[in-house]
């Protein structure tokens, strides 16, 4: 036998138990519990193009970069500097 679960949210832990029942009405005792933790949604949103980027103290041999801080859906975690488009 099998039960296919639906409704469930993303990301959240479920403890399940199955009982056996028959036609008088009596339930058997509790198996074992499973625990079930469903996936997160796929994070298929970019986040927003870093803009402002600007350069000071810049010496004979190095430059301070900033910009204005990117949004993203579930958080920006990382940025990435490239020299010379590498």
């Amino acid at each position: 036998p099998s039960f296919s679960v639906t409704g469930l949210t993303s990301n959240t832990t479920y403890s399940f138990t199955v009982l056996a029942n028959d036609l008088a009405g009596n339930a058997s005792l509790a198996g074992n519990t499973v625990n079930v933790t469903t996936l997160s949604n796929p994070d298929t949103q970019s986040p927003s193009a870093v803009t402002t980027l600007a350069a000071s103290n810049i010496t004979t041999n190095s430059a301070q970069l900033t910009w204005s801080a990117s949004t993203d859906n579930v958080g920006v975690v990382s940025y990435e500097v490239f020299r010379g488009g590498q």
